[in-house]
């Protein structure tokens, strides 16, 4: 059995309270199956900053209502090195960050930006847009930064459809992109950890889609959303809305290359909050509740999840 807790907003509020707690804990997927293997994936926070430092030490289980003393009956791991972890970046085309006079710094500054990003495992995808309203691939999801800077190379004003820019219409395709690729929509594996990294410099002018229809999409998602933006300050607070998770900007080529800088430390940082516990449960009762508490500082906060345990039996090992 699996469940996919959405969105995630409502997630930070049934399952953790205050998001801004120390710790603050969010239930994000689970599943449980013969054997007797039950796995939860969450997320851990303190004050709003991930936490990246959760070990099985820090875990106390209970499972319906008794204390799981065994602790070599679970393991804690980290998601992004057990399951899929994608970031697509989503490149304006419609002005100056693909104009001769910029295209090569930007180049720069996402090329090191990818290279860090795949050195933490992730996989790295390309997308474009302008003010046309379709979302456009340029490279699928790759872990070859040889393969990545190719497709990088070949963008240029050539690809440019429509000088309007229609980012918040594309945000939403963007973030339908990312559902289907941690597999939501599979019953039978957990799903997998995806990030959007928004390359912009500027607002949307094509009005497709409204700003607060945008912003609704990105705070809903279970995905990271940051956004990178070549822009002055007074631009910035216009963008800053739909960064969730990292808003990163400069203007000019150099502001673009520290942007991008501090962008993949954003998104490795963001990457450590992220759990995977297992758990080989010896019930073999019609339906169990696992009650997960995650102990950090001087506090704690916990999460659960029900599942059915009829069909348990032995041979459950834990994962490596």
């Amino acid at each position: 059995m699996r469940t996919l807790l959405l969105p995630a907003l409502l997630l930070s509020v049934l399952a953790s309270g205050c998001d801004n707690g120390c710790p603050s804990v969010t239930r994000l997927d689970a599943l449980a199956g013969p054997p007797s293997m039950v796995q939860v994936t969450f997320q851990v926070k303190c004050e709003g900053e991930p936490v990246a430092a959760v070990t099985a030490s820090d875990l106390s289980l209970t499972e319906d209502g008794q204390p799981v003393i065994d602790t070599s009956a679970f393991t804690v791991q980290k998601l992004s090195q057990v399951l899929p972890s994608q970031t697509l970046i989503l490149l304006d085309i419609s002005s100056a960050l693909v104009a001769d006079g910029q295209v090569e710094a930007t180049r720069t500054a996402l090329v090191g930006l990818v290279e860090t990003l795949q050195a933490q495992g992730q996989r790295v995808g390309l997308a474009i847009f302008d003010g046309d309203p379709d979302l456009r691939v340029v490279r699928e999801w790759t872990g070859d930064l040889d393969l990545f800077t190719q497709a990088l190379q070949e963008v240029d004003t050539g690809d440019r459809l429509d000088s309007a820019r229609d980012l918040n219409g594309t945000l939403l395709q963007a973030l339908a992109l990312l559902d289907e690729a941690v597999g939501e929509d599979g019953d039978d594996t957990l799903a997998g950890i995806a990030n959007l990294v928004v390359v912009v410099d500027g607002p949307d002018t094509a009005r497709r889609e409204s700003d607060s229809a945008a912003e609704r999409a990105v705070d809903d998602s279970v995905h990271e959303v940051f956004v990178l933006a070549q822009v002055s300050e007074a631009v910035a607070s216009s963008l800053e809305p739909l960064a969730k998770t990292g808003f990163f900007h400069g203007e000019g080529a150099e502001g673009l290359a520290q942007a991008a800088a501090d962008a993949s430390d954003g998104v490795v940082a963001q990457l450590g909050k992220f759990y995977r516990l297992s758990y080989c449960s010896p019930l073999r009762s019609p339906k169990a509740t696992l009650k997960i508490e995650v102990a950090w500082e001087d506090g704690s906060d916990s999460i659960s999840f029900d599942y059915p345990t009829a069909d348990f039996g032995p041979g459950c090992s834990l994962p490596q």
